[in-house]
């Protein structure tokens, strides 16, 4: 693990993650439906208001077969890539030294900090602080 950052290089991680996203490329078999969610979700991640509802209709797309759709071709259904993309993003932040848990769970989009903690620890299979610490043991 790296140095611990700064508080203020938070921004710039998260727009260096997000940036990543959007270089991702897609299937391209993906529907354009599936495509445009995909690329709303990446530019609207971080931000805790959104769900799949507000994604639905951001994206003007039928709810009826959308999440089976992007579960054929993402490997989750919309829900599940949110989650497993912010945990991804705050495993990054962990690895680059941030190590304020709560910050980390705003910043990546949780509204609260217990949804976080029970998203990485079912994502990951611990808990950030057994993350951290198994890192840091590595480390030594």
């Amino acid at each position: 693990m790296s140095q611990p950052h700064d508080p203020h290089s938070i921004p710039s991680l998260l727009a260096q993650q997000k940036q990543e996203f959007r270089s991702r490329s897609l299937p391209s078999e993906a529907k354009p439906s599936i495509q445009r969610a995909v690329r709303h979700l990446h530019e609207h991640l971080f931000d805790p208001q959104l769900t799949v509802d507000r994604l639905l209709l951001e994206c003007a797309i039928g709810s009826n077969t959308f999440s089976q759709r992007f579960r054929m071709r993402m490997g989750h259904t919309p829900h599940e890539y949110i989650q497993h993309r912010r945990i991804e993003v705050a495993r990054a932040l962990l690895n680059q030294g941030v190590e304020n848990l709560f910050l980390i769970s705003m910043s990546v989009g949780y509204a609260r900090y217990r949804t976080f903690l029970r998203n990485f620890k079912a994502i990951v299979g611990c808990t950030p602080s057994e993350y951290l610490a198994a890192d840091q043991g590595t480390n030594a």
